[in-house]
């Protein structure tokens, strides 16, 4: 399962400067104290749901001092934090316009923004490297760092950053952060890393009071992996009846999630079955289309019926990057490389953000143009 999961980006923030010329003298150090007062929430939330009310109280900020470049860098921060990408968008081209009046510091994070929201790890990984060089104390670089080589799968560098990160949280700290803990047992776990150490660290998550689901989800499957099945039948239950009593998802999701959960502990079978449940309580589902088309892609004997589970998905979606990979791919079984390869590059170019499965798709069918004798690529674990 891919989570997709609204982290980013930076957190220390200087005061603002030169408000005298920004607002009105009555109302300077009230509209610095507000602005004060949301940077100190944004470096230490309570939880992960304070974002979108951190950006509205930036939004009234800079309605008084609309060249506060600082705040408005810091919302956009909390607008990607909150999910509303979109709205990141649109006030990052009003930094964009101001760029010639940004410090070097202020430029660095407006890259690291820029990077983020265009879906290129690479270029944001390369800015927050040198901002840490610039606050090595700064916890949150060492967490943005994480989730963005978690885009790449780089799971021993998430590790890495985690860890350093968690060094420096400080005993004042009031924040939760189950969701950082569930990408540290993801990582653990997906970077063949000690289970145990996986279980660990979802267990950090789930004692906390804003717990997250997907926390849940991965300490079941560290349980698993670590040979604990009655610890992680139990932790998956309860998942479970989380998720069915919030009512947010539907039973045929709630399936496809499971699928994915066994297949990521390589239980072909029971994730086949649970994905195939899953579609028959949401034949219009297009992930569980590309879910079990792509399991198929790979089961033997399985080709020709996930192709048609893809196709199906592309006559609903016939832009979405993942099925146009799952689509490629499935050529490329097929030995239809170059056709796979025209494919996988539409997958590329149709946005969505950065996807290391589809890169290693196009390394993978890349390779055998140039090398037919090469064997074909090994099965590419994650959906």
């Amino acid at each position: 399962m891919r989570i997709i999961v609204p982290f980013a980006v930076l957190a220390i923030f200087q005061p603002l400067a030169a408000w005298s010329q920004a607002a009105p003298a009555a109302n300077a150090a009230a509209t610095n104290a507000a602005y004060l007062a949301a940077r100190a929430q944004f470096e230490n939330p309570a939880n992960r749901f304070e974002y979108a009310s951190i950006a509205q109280q930036l939004r009234d900020v800079l309605e008084v001092a609309p060249d506060a470049h600082d705040a408005r860098l810091l919302r956009v921060a909390a607008l990607i934090k909150a999910g509303d990408r979109r709205a990141a968008g649109e006030e990052m081209k009003r930094v964009v316009a101001a760029r010639d009046k940004l410090d070097e510091t202020q430029h660095l994070r407006l890259r690291v923004l820029a990077a983020n929201l265009a879906g290129k790890p690479q270029e944001e990984i390369r800015f927050l490297t040198q901002l840490v060089d610039r606050e090595p104390e700064n916890r949150w670089l060492q967490y943005e760092l994480a989730r963005a080589n978690a885009d790449l799968e780089a799971y021993a560098l998430v590790v890495q950053h985690i860890e350093q990160a968690l060094a420096l949280d400080n005993p004042g700290d009031r924040w939760e952060a189950s969701w950082l803990h569930c990408l540290h047992s993801k990582a653990l776990l997906r970077g063949g890393g000690d289970p145990r150490a996986a279980v660990a660290a979802a267990l950090a998550g789930r004692g906390e009071a804003t717990t997250w689901q997907p926390t849940l989800y991965r300490l079941a499957l560290a349980q698993y992996a670590s040979g604990d099945a009655d610890g992680g039948g139990k932790s998956l239950d309860e998942y479970v009846e989380s998720v069915r009593r919030e009512g947010r998802m539907s039973e045929g999701a709630i399936q496809r999630n499971l699928g994915l959960f066994f297949y990521e502990l390589r239980d072909y079978k029971q994730a086949e079955k649970h994905l195939r449940d899953g579609l028959e309580l949401g034949p219009e589902s297009t992930y569980t289309l590309r879910a079990l088309g792509y399991l198929l892609i790979e089961k033997p004997g399985g080709l020709a019926e996930g192709k048609a589970l893809i196709e199906r998905g592309l006559e609903k979606a016939p832009n979405d990057a993942d099925l146009l990979d799952a689509r490629g791919w499935a050529l490329y079984r097929e030995n239809r490389a170059a056709e796979g390869y025209s494919w996988l590059r539409r997958a590329q170019l149709a946005g969505g953000g950065y996807s290391q499965r589809i890169a290693d798709h196009l390394a993978a069918v890349a390779a055998e143009l140039k090398d037919s004798r090469r064997p074909p690529a090994p099965h590419t674990r994650w959906l």
